[in-house]
Parts: structure tokens; sequence; C-alpha cells
């Protein structure tokens, strides 16, 4: 797994990180969804927005 890892892009564990968010934290998760990265990542990716929002 360790040789792995370091190849991995990192999408995978920010996606997980933002749905672990939602569930622990709503008013965090709102937050997040409202900044300029993310609103470009939904206009880019709108099946990535439709998971995460």
């Amino acid at each position: 797994m360790g040789l792995a890892l370091p190849v991995m892009p990192a999408s995978p564990f920010f996606i997980l990180a933002l749905i672990s968010v939602k569930k622990a934290s709503p008013e965090t998760h709102q937050r997040i969804i409202k900044t300029r990265p993310f609103v470009w990542l939904q206009g880019k990716f709108p099946i990535v927005g439709k998971w995460l929002g």
C-alpha cells in the first residue's frame, strides 16, 4: 500500500474528506461548497459536484 500511495492523486482523498465533513458538520460543509475552487469543480465536473453537494 505504501508504494501505491505516493503515486495516487489527491482527488479521491479530497472527495472522501468532503463527504466526511458533510456528515460531521453541515455548517462547515456549506462554507466549503461556496468557495471559488468548489464552484469551479461543480462547473467543470457536474457529477462530482452532485455527489458532494
